[in-house]
């Protein structure tokens, strides 16, 4: 289980690449230069890896 800022594209890509699956989203939970952003809660499951 992950959590990555939204705006950080690349790392959702290369997470989702990884076998992580969104499971959900925290609205507005990290401030950084003057803004609120929503985390991202991802996961992977060990039955799930190849």
């Amino acid at each position: 289980m992950l959590t990555v800022s939204e705006p950080n594209v690349g790392g959702v890509k290369a997470y989702q690449r990884a076998g992580f699956k969104l499971e959900g989203k925290l609205r507005e939970a990290c401030y950084r230069d003057g803004e609120f952003h929503d985390k991202l809660v991802m996961s992977v499951l060990k039955k799930e890896l190849g």
